[in-house]
């Protein structure tokens, strides 16, 4: 039972590295100024544990991946923290929020999404809050994402870092649907830890 059970994170663990090394690219959360581009969006992420654990990291949303259904390219936005404001340039059209990882240390683990949303041209679009949920690491371990408006607190604070900030008003945006659970994996290699346990048991 236990071979079987590698045999299948190994399959799984191969499949995303497989889908990460067709990514467009990597995206900071947060450019040194606001773009000069017309069509941006903004927004918020936050990663909360629903529950113990014993591992000596709390988790990190280490990056989402989106798809543009329109041009089949594939959006890597990197965080590598707990929470984080979000604002980039993307081309217009329809996405899916398909992929995340979450970081414990050097722990990681991926679930796949889908949630999805529009992004019009020439439009400041806002993306809500998304916060994930982590479920303490034992096997069958699940996050679940939920997105909320937090418009007037996630403005201010994009105005406070960027002073350039557009008059115009933003058009809101949320992924659809606002609630979802996806299973999480762990991801090879393993860290090199003395005792080192994938998961505990349920």
């Amino acid at each position: 039972m236990c071979q079987i059970r590698s045999v299948h994170v190994l399959v799984v663990g191969l499949f995303f590295f497989a889908l990460a090394a067709g990514c467009a690219g990597t995206r900071v959360p947060l450019p040194d100024a606001f773009p000069a581009t017309p069509t941006v969006v903004f927004g918020k992420v936050r990663v909360e544990l629903s529950g113990l654990t014993n591992r000596w990291f709390l988790p990190e949303l280490e990056f989402v991946e989106l798809l543009n259904h329109d041009t089949h390219k594939r959006f890597r936005i990197d965080f590598k923290a707990k929470q984080s404001l979000f604002l980039m340039s993307l081309p217009e059209g329809y996405y899916e929020l398909v992929r995340v990882q979450i970081a414990e240390g050097a722990f990681r683990s991926m679930a796949q999404l889908s949630s999805s949303f529009r992004i019009h041209i020439n439009k400041l679009t806002y993306l809500g809050t998304w916060t994930f949920v982590v479920a303490p690491p034992y096997y069958d371990r699940a996050v679940t994402m939920t997105v909320a408006s937090e418009f007037p607190d996630t403005v201010a604070e994009i105005r406070a870092k960027y002073p350039d900030y557009p008059s115009r008003v933003a058009k809101s945006a949320l992924p659809s649907p606002l609630s979802q659970e996806a299973r999480l994996y762990e991801v090879m290699p393993y860290p090199r830890v003395k005792y080192f346990r994938r998961n505990p048991a349920t």
